[in-house]
């Protein structure tokens, strides 16, 4: 398929980066609004 992905399959992986991103700054907010601080998940 010559390294050609679909429309869907990069909607798919930009919805898995985005909710990457989404979980870490929502760490970051929790962290300075109030000192908690949130286990991460990589991976």
């Amino acid at each position: 398929n010559n390294a050609n992905t679909t429309l869907e399959y990069r909607k798919e992986l930009a919805l898995k980066a985005f909710e990457v991103t989404k979980n870490y700054d929502s760490a970051i907010h929790n962290y300075f609004a109030g000192g908690q601080v949130m286990p991460l998940r990589y991976g």
